[in-house]
């Protein structure tokens, strides 16, 4: 098991150099609703499985999907996607950063509208 310390590091570090923060709508039944989610795709699962190991002691919720990319693109790699949702989840995250990067900023202002 790794120190807390190293998750939140790895963490970052993910979110940092592979991952996307972006801003998701839905409209249902005439409502629309916004929410932040952080992605990070890679084609190493075993990589997404050590974020999600770290991702789950910190107390994160995280989803795996796997891309088929080779179905329509022969010369890609098939890919995992590791998306995390929700504003408890985003708080967890915003509480990690110790300095502010241009993710971090942009995770808290898309944060401010969830």
């Amino acid at each position: 098991m790794e120190t807390r310390d190293f998750c939140i590091g790895f963490l970052i570090g993910m979110i940092e150099g592979e991952g996307c923060i972006a801003k998701i709508s839905h409209t249902i039944k005439g409502k629309t609703y916004v929410y932040p989610q952080i992605v990070i795709e890679n084609t190493d699962k075993q990589l997404l499985e050590k974020c999600i190991t770290c991702l789950a002691s910190l107390d994160i919720t995280v989803h795996l999907y796997y891309n088929k990319h080779k179905e329509n693109h022969p010369n890609w790699k098939n890919s995992w996607r590791l998306v995390i949702l929700g504003k408890k989840n985003m708080n967890k995250v915003v509480s990690f950063y110790s300095y502010k990067s241009q993710k971090f900023e942009k995770l808290i202002e898309l944060n401010k509208y969830s």
